[in-house]
């Protein structure tokens, strides 16, 4: 009887994906949506400043909105009632906000290299198309690849997790085939000819947008789902 409830109550916890420690919590709303709005508003008026086509400020817009919203219902949630549905929906929305403006910092060291900027210079430029192309794509599989997890562990009905534990774990063999100085190798092949030729800047970029991209969406995709199991809990 009592490994039966044991097994009942590790079946009812909720499922949270790789690359996250713990599931989203509600307290998240508390904080990330005040450290999000300053870089919000700062790029708003920067990066957006001559913005003939508008694209920028109105990506921006809905960004510094989106924060907002999130921190009026994280003042006033207790009054208000709000639906913790409700809240892990604006979590999902505000940590997309986050990798949006992290990205957009990739995409201006992406344009600068060392010149001087202005909202055309993106909608002019070649590598800033190649460079929210690639991001774009890579969101959106990236969504597909954590959804992926978590209906295997419902069709499992938790025995996944192990599974996945042990493959996230260092001591996975699939680790340890990789010899030490590979990353050392990768990442020369890669920074030498930036060096050379003076993109390095560039290179910095591409990384930093690409593995913002690969690691936000796991939070995301888990704040969605959190909402999904207090809705059928």
């Amino acid at each position: 009887m009592v490994k039966n409830k044991s097994m009942k109550k590790q079946n009812k916890e909720r499922y949270h994906g790789p690359l996250i420690t713990n599931g989203v919590q509600l307290s998240y709303i508390k904080v990330y949506p005040w450290i999000n709005l300053p870089p919000c508003i700062f790029l708003y008026f920067a990066a957006g400043f001559g913005d003939t086509i508008g694209f920028i400020k109105g990506v921006l817009g809905i960004c510094i909105l989106i924060n907002l919203i999130s921190v009026a219902c994280s003042l006033f949630m207790k009054w208000l009632k709000i639906s913790t549905q409700l809240i892990y929906f604006l979590i999902a929305l505000f940590v997309t906000t986050t990798l949006i403006w992290t990205d957009f910092l990739g995409l201006l060291m992406v344009v600068a290299n060392g010149q001087s900027i202005s909202a055309n210079s993106f909608y002019q430029s070649r590598l800033a198309f190649i460079y929210s192309f690639l991001l774009t794509i890579l969101f959106v599989a990236m969504l597909f690849v954590y959804s992926y997890f978590y209906r295997r562990d419902s069709r499992t009905n938790g025995a996944y997790r192990s599974k996945e534990a042990k493959f996230n774990s260092w001591d996975n063999p699939l680790f340890k085939r990789i010899p030490s100085n590979f990353w050392l190798i990768f990442g020369l092949v890669f920074t030498v000819p930036s060096l050379l030729t003076g993109h390095l800047q560039n290179l910095f970029g591409f990384v930093l947008g690409i593995l913002l991209t690969v690691t936000f969406p796991a939070v995301i995709v888990d704040a969605v789902y959190a909402a999904i199991y207090e809705r059928k809990s």
